[in-house]
């Protein structure tokens, strides 16, 4: 074994290391006003492992290291290489080389005050390892092969202006970069097999971009504003976590992820955008957000489920949700003048969309189109504590399909407007409306064996439920009107109203149709039409200054009608 130490102030020391077993070199740099020192270490025609230690103290030190091993070593020896640098304008690179069968190399940088460090590894069982404080500090790994053990890249940075770029080519790969201060950027592309990357960052104007390929986790953590984090990870088996913290500020989470199994956490607290683009085999998606945040997702495969949650604060939160799938789920929560657009294409699709307390404001769009798939839609805008309220609500839902079936809730103090189109066979609907502003539903259905049931006006008395066709507690709304087609065979319509001033429209043609109409109030008006065969309608009209009109043409027609009160009219024709 040869050993080297150099121990100096000038500002040169330049070592070659002969071919030796195994060689060690120390250089220190240390001497009172040292300043714009260069260390040079060159071990690249030694047969095994080798080290180097370079110490340097003062500003503007350069420090290269060059290693490689020709042949394999002994035991568990590695070629190492250690280069602590303080004060400003420092400047470190480390170039190891490691021959096949190799233990590896290991690589640390140790900076004080502006610097820049540059390891590149090669062959296989690296790891390196870079510590970095305040100043303009830059951090570049490559690590490239497989090896006994894999690489290993660590980088802790702390400064104002601060970037670390990692690249890892090989298998068994794991990155970790810790980042505390301004103005922080970390990359990091990992190919390969069993990648995993850590990325936690402190600040503000934080970057995170993280690419892995195969197996791959990455859990991405920014506290600060303006934190912007890219994820693109294509294998089998990877998930993401992410989070960004109430300081940020128009945060922005990009992830695509292309795997069986994968799962994707996301938490934004503060103003931010999520985009999640997800395919493979039984893949899961959590979004959470608070302030006015938007989440866009696209998500295929087979057996696929999203939640997305956006409450506390998320005035104007939007979600965008495009699912192209079998036996699919999504969950969608929202609050405060919120905006839902949701698509589900496949078979077996579930969707529940809540836009609850304080959703004053809130609209929903739903296109469900397959076999069997159900919907629950609820929009609540009745502010705690509150009586009355200026917004309201809007759903359209649209189920293409067969065996469909859907039930929506409306209820609060402003406008409410629902349109329910269902086309296929053997569908079901059900909504309600309540509250004491205006209210409109449209129902439309086509096919066979449809059944539609509908309730607006006030809130359900104690101990019914919104569709019971009983008499509601506050009669106060008023303005309500009802839309129904149904041209179709065996359809049903269930219709309730309570207020005054108040319209149902219906129309159903085709066979068996059937429909039970039932207004409580004043000034209320009903108009239906029945063209098909076997068709019946009962109808009920309390209080006084109501109309009713009934068209029933072809044969084997019935019309009930009871209306209690004065100054009511009653017209059939058959």
């Amino acid at each position: 074994m040869k050993t080297l130490m150099i121990a100096s102030t000038s500002a040169l020391a330049l070592l070659a290391v002969p071919a030796l077993a195994q060689s060690s070199a120390i250089i220190d740099q240390t001497g009172a006003g040292s300043s714009g020192s260069v260390a040079m270490v060159d071990q690249t025609a030694t047969a095994a492992a080798a080290d180097v230690t370079i110490i340097q103290v003062g500003r503007g030190h350069q420090a290269t290291v060059t290693q490689k091993s020709d042949g394999p070593t002994v035991g568990d020896r590695r070629d190492t290489a250690y280069i602590q640098q303080g004060s400003f304008g420092a400047r470190a690179t480390i170039d190891q080389h490691t021959a096949a069968g190799a233990a590896g190399s290991h690589a640390t940088i140790m900076h004080g005050g502006t610097s820049q460090a540059t390891t590149a590894q090669y062959g296989g069982g690296h790891d390196s390892v870079i510590s970095q404080r305040v100043g303009q500090a830059t951090a570049d790994v490559m690590q490239t092969g497989g090896g006994q053990v894999g690489n290993v890249s660590q980088i802790a940075q702390f400064g104002r202006s601060v970037s670390a770029t990692v690249a890892q080519d090989g298998q068994n790969n794991h990155s970790e970069v810790t980042q505390t201060g301004d103005t922080q950027v970390a990359v990091v592309d990992q190919g390969g097999h069993y990648n995993q990357s850590t990325i936690n960052q402190s600040g503000s104007g934080n970057s995170a971009f993280v690419t892995q390929r195969i197996t791959n986790v990455a859990v991405v953590d920014q506290q600060g504003k303006d934190g912007i984090a890219y994820i693109d990870q294509n294998g089998g088996g990877g998930s993401v976590r992410l989070l960004q913290t109430a300081a940020s500020e128009g945060s922005v989470a990009d992830v695509g992820q292309s795997v069986a199994g994968g799962s994707v956490d996301l938490e934004q607290r503060g103003a931010g955008t999520v985009t999640v683009r997800q395919s493979g085999l039984s893949v899961g998606l959590s979004v959470l957000q608070q302030e006015a945040s938007s989440a866009t997702v696209v998500q295929g495969g087979r057996i696929s489920r999203l939640a997305i949650q956006q409450f506390d604060g998320s005035a104007g939160a939007r979600a965008d949700v495009d699912q192209g799938t079998r036996n699919g789920e999504i969950l969608v929560q929202q609050k405060t003048a919120a905006q839902a657009d949701v698509l589900q294409t496949g078979t077996s699709g579930y969707i529940f969309v809540n836009q609850g307390r304080g959703a004053e404001g809130s609209s929903a769009g739903v296109v469900q189109q397959g076999d069997n798939n159900s919907l629950v839609l609820h929009q609540r805008a009745w502010p705690e504590g509150a009586a009355t309220g200026p917004a309201g609500s809007v759903a359209t839902i649209q189920q293409i399909g067969d065996g469909n079936s859907a039930l929506a809730f409306q209820h609060g103090t402003g406008a409410q407007y629902a349109t329910l189109e269902q086309t296929g066979t053997a569908n079901r609907l059900s909504t309600w409306q309540g509250g004491r502003g205006n209210q409109q539903v449209t129902l439309r259905q086509g096919g066979s064996d449809n059944f539609a049931q509908t309730a607006q006006g006030g809130r359900p008395a104690d101990g019914a439920t919104p569709l019971d066709p009983v008499a509601f507690e506050d009669a106060a709304s008023r303005n309500l009107v009802i839309a129904l087609e149904q041209p179709g065979n065996g359809n049903t319509a269930v219709l309730t109203q309570t207020g005054r001033d108040n319209l149902i429209d219906g129309r159903q043609s085709g066979n068996g149709n059937a429909a039970v109409v039932t207004q409580f109030g004043n000034v209320l008006s009903v108009e239906f039409d029945q063209s098909g065969n076997n068709n019946r309608i009962d109808l009920t009209q309390d209080s006084m200054f109501n109309k009713a009109s009934i068209y029933q043409l072809t044969d084997d027609n019935v019309t009930n009608i009871t209306q209690s009160g004065f100054s009511n009219t009653a017209v059939v024709r058959q």
